[in-house]
């Protein structure tokens, strides 16, 4: 994995320190963000972004978000998974005492070229999260 998006452990440990700098770093120019699809809510809009300046502001929303949750520790990562041109990382919120929310569990599929992150595509689950990696690979 590390041969595919060097640096995404040290982003991530970043984020949890509050700093978002390091996994911007990471991003294409043109990188293009889709959040999870509503499935049959039709009527609401699937979040997205496009863009470092976008992202930027994405991810210090989530990290501001969970950081102001009573309780909240850290992302926690639990998967990561190299197919093709593809990374999917999963994991979950982990709590102040050690527990896991599952409410907070997040799966994405970054697309890179090299060495950079052009697409994030936001999934429901590990199962979605892996066809859809293996469909764009």
């Amino acid at each position: 994995m590390n041969d595919v998006l060097p640096g995404l452990n040290e982003a991530l440990e970043a984020m949890n320190r509050g700093d978002v700098e390091p996994a911007v770093a990471l991003l294409d120019p043109d990188v293009d963000w889709r959040g999870r699809p509503r499935g049959h809510l039709w009527w609401r809009q699937t979040p997205s972004c496009y863009g470092p300046d976008e992202a930027r502001r994405n991810l210090k929303l989530q990290v501001d978000k969970g950081q102001a949750r009573p309780g909240i520790k850290q992302f926690a990562l639990e998967q990561v998974a190299q197919v093709g041109e593809c990374v999917v990382v999963g994991g979950r919120w982990t709590m102040a005492d050690g527990s896991r929310e599952d409410a907070g569990r997040f799966y994405q599929v970054l697309r890179v070229r090299g060495g950079l992150i052009v697409d994030i595509q936001g999934c429901t689950g590990r199962r979605a999260a892996m066809t859809y990696a293996r469909r764009t690979a």
